[in-house]
């Protein structure tokens, strides 16, 4: 299925849907990778987001055991898997730049932690109408 700009509550939920139901699903959505995701109408297409209460001996272990000195008692942690394995940002121009993530739950995960993700960095060559791939990195 090829959905076109997926913007509202209800239209991520149609696609969800879709896809839990077996459906491979292709569709274009405004905003980066992370505007999506903290966006709670449509964090929903990379799984959702929901913060998670830790209990007090969990936090009190992480702090003694010094692991994490700013540990705090909640979290955001994703719901459920993205409705999409694969997620492109496309660049704008004849030699456009996009950014693909390879993997979206781990690159949400990583977000969620604080980490670094994944990318490919590709460039659209409209001369040749070839794409280079530029470049493989870490993403804050």
């Amino acid at each position: 299925m090829i959905i076109d700009e997926i913007g509202r509550k209800s239209e991520a939920d149609a696609a969800r849907t879709a896809a839990s139901r077996g459906v491979r699903l292709i569709a274009t959505a405004h905003g980066s990778f992370r505007s999506l995701l903290g966006n709670p109408d449509t964090n929903g297409l990379l799984g959702g987001v929901s913060n998670v209460v830790l209990g007090d001996e969990y936090a009190k272990s992480k702090m003694e055991d010094g692991s994490q000195s700013n540990f705090r008692e909640s979290r955001a942690e994703r719901l459920s898997n993205p409705v999409f394995d694969v997620a492109v940002e496309l660049g704008v121009g004849a030699n456009a730049e996009c950014t693909v993530i390879m993997n979206t739950a781990e690159a949400v995960d990583r977000i969620l932690a604080g980490k670094r993700y994944k990318v490919q960095r590709r460039n659209w060559d409209g001369i040749s109408s070839s794409i280079l791939l530029v470049l493989q990195l870490d993403r804050e």
